[in-house]
């Protein structure tokens, strides 16, 4: 099998006098068995809201805690073979609007856009793996929320950090089950008499079907 191969040039940068040192790493990646994992999630999550409300200086805080509906996702992932056992690549996953709780009419969605890597550590049980992305997410609000306020109200979304892990199996016809553990991050800033900042920690456990393409 034909392997491609790819040198990645680290530069580690010393500062003390003139010196400057580099290291060069070379990687050997299978691209003729890369592969697409198309799949679907369903999953259940909770919010942790922290708000600060900033009025001439003078900063309050609160924090809280709700759970947000059943919620469903799309995503897919490339990925490549480093040696028998690990995987790396990257990945795209759509969070399906949802309510942060049952009381709201605002919806949220995430976008989070990834590196992935992939450990099948069992020579016994092949198709068992563990896995862990990290990546930054884009927020998207669906409801009324800025309508909510005053035209004049400033308004801002700031997306934010995105990691998850988790384990699955890869069958070997190509149907692939995950279960993930996944964190994101992002914020909302309101500015009119009273400057109001919402960090929104989302935290979700979802089920994962997916199917494998080899390419």
């Amino acid at each position: 099998m034909k392997k491609i191969s790819l040198v990645v040039l680290m530069m580690c940068v010393c500062v003390g006098g003139d010196s400057f040192f580099a290291d060069t790493v070379l990687a050997s990646f299978d691209f003729k068995k890369s592969e697409v994992n198309v799949k679907v999630g369903v999953d259940g999550g909770e919010n942790n809201l922290k708000t600060e409300l900033n009025l001439n200086n003078v900063i309050r805080t609160a924090d809280g805690r709700m759970d947000s509906e059943v919620g469903f996702s799309l995503a897919g992932e490339y990925l490549v073979p480093v040696s028998d056992i690990f995987k790396i690549g990257a990945g795209l996953e759509y969070l399906l609007p949802r309510k942060p709780d049952k009381n709201y009419e605002i919806k949220f969605a995430y976008l989070p856009i990834y590196l992935t890597a992939q450990v099948n550590p069992f020579s016994s049980a092949k198709g068992v793996f563990f896995k862990g992305n990290v990546g930054y997410v884009v927020l998207f609000d669906t409801g009324k929320f800025k309508d909510q306020f005053v035209s004049s109200v400033d308004y801002k979304k700031k997306g934010g950090i995105y990691c998850a892990f988790g384990t699955g199996y890869e069958f070997p016809f190509g149907l692939v089950l995950e279960l993930m553990y996944s964190y994101y991050r992002s914020e909302v800033k309101m500015t009119a008499v009273v400057e109001e900042l919402n960090i929104i920690q989302y935290h979700k456990v979802g089920v994962n079907v997916g199917y494998k393409f080899k390419l």
